[in-house]
């Protein structure tokens, strides 16, 4: 029954490598040379990985979907009868997969393919070995063993640096492994996030950590990347509640909501002479305080010169009336259906919530790997909400220790698995009451900071809270960061909007 279980894994790892021979350029220039025929446990599988080698061998180049299809028609002929309508079936499936990977996790396929094949490998020599060794016939069983460190060698992982085609590699890499980044000034502050980053949210308790976690996961279904969202703290009903509002801009009741919206300072202040200005009412008095939202009816934000003329508006905000759905089943099911059709949310979004404390990362890698061989679905980003509560890797005394296994544990999970991972954390308590939160209030150990490659600081006022505004600053590894440069953004969470839009903070004001 063992062995049952293990061929039928083998034969969805095999489905998952030829899926990426037909998909990937990088699949084929890594896995090609790695893998032989023989390797493969499916008769099938083994004569399309033969096609696919030929046409890459010639064209340099992965068949794609299109080309699948024509070499079927041409090689058919050269198979059994009886293999034909199975083999055409192998290729549909494939075909299908293919359609589905608008984004494609090549790294991790190729990590798992080179695996697979050195373990099949190993295999399929200590059984030639062993039964050259039964017959003593030893000089042949030295000969396979010869060969097989030849062939190994030229699939060695060890790199030179210096050769031409490894500098082509590191170039290519900075364009394929780059996924996404947030929209607007946000984005240009925090840059790119790439597979096999480390990202963490930090902030004080209730500044809406969870809404960011969630915010880069419909973000990264946008850019039709598959996702995996872990939640460790909320019921997945309330999560989902969440996520539909944020889909739908839908709100409980309905009808015109407050929105917050950037506006320019000299037109709130009076002091804008341009002709361009939107109204010619002043906002402020002349203590520079203003008024309750309502109070002037006839004013009108202005922000002419926010993409025309930078260096004339000053950002500042104030609102705007928004007429918004009601939050209902029928509201949400034609948001998600119309959504879905661009953006694939059925294929590429998975959900699944523990009770808290109940899992730890070894228990998120197990359901990860159940998910891969019973969908198929590899993810490109992986969020968990939260890592202080995971439960630990190792029973340890000291908390510390404790922490900082859990944090570099969650950085190895973006390497192995090569894709994003986010998750969030608090600070101290000292920094609960304080205007601008630093690196420096991170909570039980200061290591987590190391451990991420951007770290998004979160800070928020009250008075800020009730505006729908809040700051951001980042932390990076290996780029120049000035973690007092911070981003404004505006929010709407009673419609499911934790990030509206973002201004950079001008020091000069």
């Amino acid at each position: 029954m063992a062995e049952l279980r293990r061929r039928r894994v083998d034969i969805g790892v095999e489905k998952r490598i030829l899926t990426g021979l037909a998909v990937s350029d990088k699949v084929c220039r890594e896995l090609i040379p790695a893998i032989k025929p023989e390797y493969l446990q499916s008769e099938y599988a083994a004569i399309v990985f033969k096609w696919i080698r030929a046409y890459y061998n010639s064209y340099e180049k992965a068949p794609g979907r299109a080309h699948l299809r024509d070499l079927f028609e041409v090689e058919k002929s050269k198979i059994k009868p009886s293999a034909v309508p199975v083999v055409e079936d192998f290729l549909v499936e494939l075909s299908g997969k293919y359609e589905e990977e608008e984004s494609f996790n090549a790294d991790y396929c190729i990590d798992n393919g080179l695996v697979y094949s050195a373990e099949r490998g190993l295999r399929i020599l200590n059984k030639n070995v062993s039964a050259l060794l039964d017959i003593g016939r030893v000089k042949e069983a030295e000969a396979l063993w010869a060969t097989y460190r030849k062939a190994s060698k030229q699939t060695s992982t060890w790199i030179s640096p210096f050769e031409p085609k490894e500098i082509n590699r590191v170039f290519d890499y900075q364009k394929e492994d780059v996924l996404f980044r947030f929209p607007g000034k946000l984005g240009e502050l925090a840059g790119d996030f790439e597979r096999g980053h480390f990202i963490g949210f930090m902030g004080p308790t209730k500044r809406t950590k969870s809404w960011w976690l969630q915010e880069l996961a419909i973000l990264g279904v946008m850019y039709r990347l598959k996702v995996a969202f872990i939640s460790l703290e909320m019921r997945d009903v309330k999560i989902e509640r969440r996520l539909y509002k944020r889909v739908t801009s839908a709100v409980e009741q309905g009808g015109s909501v407050v929105y917050p919206c950037f506006d320019c300072l000299s037109n709130q202040d009076g002091s804008c002479q341009r002709k361009v200005r939107q109204n010619k009412v002043t906002l402020l008095d002349e203590d520079g305080n203003a008024p309750k939202y309502r109070a002037i009816l006839k004013y009108r934000p202005c922000t002419y010169c926010r993409f025309k003329d930078p260096e004339h508006f000053i950002p500042s905000t104030w609102f705007t009336m928004v007429e918004r759905p009601k939050f209902t089943r029928v509201t949400v099911r034609k948001a998600v259906k119309a959504v879905s059709s661009t953006y694939q949310l059925l294929k590429n979004f998975r959900l699944k919530a523990y009770p808290r404390f109940s899992a730890n990362i070894s228990d998120i890698k197990h359901d990860l790997d159940i998910l891969e061989f019973s969908e198929g679905f590899v993810p490109d980003v992986i969020i968990i909400d939260y890592a202080d509560i995971l439960k630990p890797e190792k029973e340890r005394t000291d908390g510390r220790e404790m922490v900082d296994e859990t944090w570099k544990t969650l950085g190895g999970l973006a390497a192995e698995r090569r894709c994003l991972v986010v998750t969030a954390t608090q600070t101290n308590k000292a920094s609960w009451d304080r205007k601008t939160t630093r690196s420096s209030d991170v909570s039980e150990d200061y290591r987590k900071i190391p451990h991420v490659d951007g770290m998004f600081i979160i800070s928020q006022t009250g008075k800020e809270k009730g505006r729908g505004v809040m700051r951001l600053s980042v932390v990076l590894r290996d780029q120049d960061f000035n973690e007092l440069r911070q981003v404004t953004v505006l929010q709407q969470l009673q419609a499911g909007q934790p990030f509206i839009d973002s201004e950079i903070i001008r020091e000069d004001y």
